[in-house]
């Protein structure tokens, strides 16, 4: 659960998503293409029939690497050799594979209907808390509507499977259209999300028509996993073309005072281009909370993000908020829904997405230490407590701490003296005052991570970057905080690279002094 929350997409993609099928035989070697790799996508598939070995300890080291860098969900698929991949093994052998995917808790695993029912009804029994995806292939019959509707029936496991997947070779222009009748037809009266293309150079189109996690390519793969797949930029683009895609955008805003220096527009607007999205972002700077309200409920208005000094007085003219928001008191991202506007919290998202990459799987027994008992400490707060930690909070008026200790947990502390050590340190208040760290809890294995993204160099950052500690700056919570707000806004995710790109281009302190967690995207400039 908490990695679905991590800024996946869980288990209910949206439409117009696309899930990347790598084709790389060792993930190690893919590790630093993976953040742009991730860009437009919501998903990834780790094909094991293409990996250099299909032994257990080396599928597992493959999926912790995906786990650890992306944070997307994964597609766990072993397509056999009639099905248009490489494994040639036993259905024993399948089986025996699909196993360890619902073992690491993969959010989905293909199962191909070509094999026995006795098997597929065994393994389905213990399916976990994976996603089934029924799938068929057949690029040797030719493709009509028979043909069609049975690789559907094959395909749906005797109505077990949670997507159905079916995907036939195209011979022609025109069996795009029959692929897309016989879909239009079976989504009337069928209970699973369909994802239904036809392979091949000829195919394409029906890639384009394919709305529902669509698999896609990448210019930078080794090679293509399928014939005639498209990259999830270029399949935007068509669709843009085409009219599937609305050509006139919505406006989103920063709502704030003071806000001229912000750097959300360069970010937001960077994220909009890249999906070909018609969208613009600009700032609506104003102290005024009724203005605020009026211009988020403008038709045209998509959403936008809250800033101070509203971030709490707008929750009353919201009609949905999220259980974050409310648990947190704030609001930092508003969106619209069924024509109610609604309030979520992406604060504490980016702390935990941030803290969690940098702690890994094994950080039960880990203390953390939250500077501040305000808003954003609050957020802070409610992080390190969905990452069950424990913590301590610290805040200069002991009775703010002691409050915040009663909502979110923790333990409230009158004086850093008291502990003798911590983990984690987050902090959230303003550079004017100055804190900084007893020299105590100051040890090189010490993770700090400071809110404040202007200045880059609080008092806080200085002090833990002269004692070797590891530093998670404000610059790059700002940009987790815009990847998880334009999910909520378009359902998409986020093209987390450009957006670093975008910001280093135009910020040469940035390409001189580069936070760890944007070194990926640097090496693309």
């Amino acid at each position: 659960v908490k990695r679905l929350l991590s800024g996946g997409i869980g288990i209910d993609p949206p439409n117009n998503s696309y899930f990347l099928c790598l084709s790389f035989s060792d993930l190690k070697e893919a590790i630093p293409l993976l953040p742009t790799l991730c860009d437009g996508v919501q998903a990834l598939e780790l094909r094991v029939d293409l990996l250099a070995k299909q032994t257990e300890d080396f599928i597992c080291e493959q999926i912790s690497i995906l786990k650890r860098v992306s944070g997307l969900p994964i597609i766990y698929t072993v397509r056999s050799k009639s099905q248009g991949g490489l494994f040639d093994g036993p259905e024993s052998e399948m089986f025996r594979l699909l196993r360890l995917g619902i073992r690491t808790a993969c959010e989905y695993v293909d199962v191909e209907g070509c094999w026995s029912q006795a098997s597929i009804f065994k393994f389905l029994r213990n399916r976990g808390c994976s996603k089934i995806i029924g799938s068929m292939h057949d690029y040797e019959e030719p493709l009509t509507p028979q043909s069609v509707k049975k690789l559907f029936y094959s395909a749906r496991l005797n109505g077990e499977a949670d997507i159905v997947k079916v995907i036939p070779l195209a011979r022609s222009l025109n069996d795009n259209f029959i692929m897309h009748d016989i879909v239009s037809e079976l989504r009337n009266s069928w209970p699973a999300p369909i994802i239904a293309m036809s392979a091949g150079d000829k195919g394409k189109l029906s890639r384009v028509l394919n709305t529902f996690l669509t698999p896609v390519t990448h210019p930078e793969l080794p090679i293509p996993a399928a014939p005639g797949q498209l990259s999830a930029k270029k399949i935007t683009s068509l669709r843009r073309d085409l009219g599937m895609i609305p050509a006139n955008g919505l406006n989103f805003f920063l709502y704030g005072y003071p806000i001229s220096q912000s750097l959300s527009p360069l970010m937001y607007n960077r994220a909009f281009q890249y999906h070909n999205f018609p969208h613009t972002y600009s700032l609506f700077e104003t102290e005024d909370i009724q203005k605020v309200v009026e211009s988020i409920r403008d038709p045209k208005t998509g959403g936008g993000s809250v800033t101070m000094p509203h971030k709490t007085s707008i929750i009353k003219y919201l009609d949905l908020l999220t259980e974050a928001s409310q648990r947190i008191g704030a609001v930092n991202t508003v969106y619209k829904l069924d024509g109610k506007m609604c309030g979520d919290n992406t604060d504490w998202l980016a702390i935990f997405q941030l803290l969690k990459t940098r702690l890994g799987d094994n950080h039960e027994k880990k203390v953390g230490l939250i500077i501040g008992a305000g808003g954003t400490g609050q957020a802070a707060s409610y992080a390190l407590s969905q990452l069950g930690l424990e913590f301590y909070i610290y805040n200069r008026t002991f009775e703010k701490a002691v409050e915040m200790a009663k909502e979110f947990g923790g333990t409230p502390l009158r004086d850093l003296t008291e502990i003798k050590s911590v983990d984690i340190v987050v902090g959230t208040v303003p550079p004017s005052a100055q804190f900084t760290l007893p020299e105590h809890l100051c040890r090189p294995s010490l993770i700090v991570l400071d809110v404040v993204y202007f200045p880059r160099k609080t008092p806080l950052v200085v002090q833990a970057l002269e004692k070797g500690c590891h530093v998670i700056e404000g610059i790059e919570v700002l940009v987790e905080q815009k990847v998880h707000q334009f999910k909520i806004w378009t359902s998409s995710y986020s093209p987390r690279a450009h957006i670093i790109q975008a910001l280093m281009a135009n910020n040469p302190d940035l390409m001189n002094d580069t936070p760890r967690s944007f070194l990926n995207a640097k090496q693309y400039l």
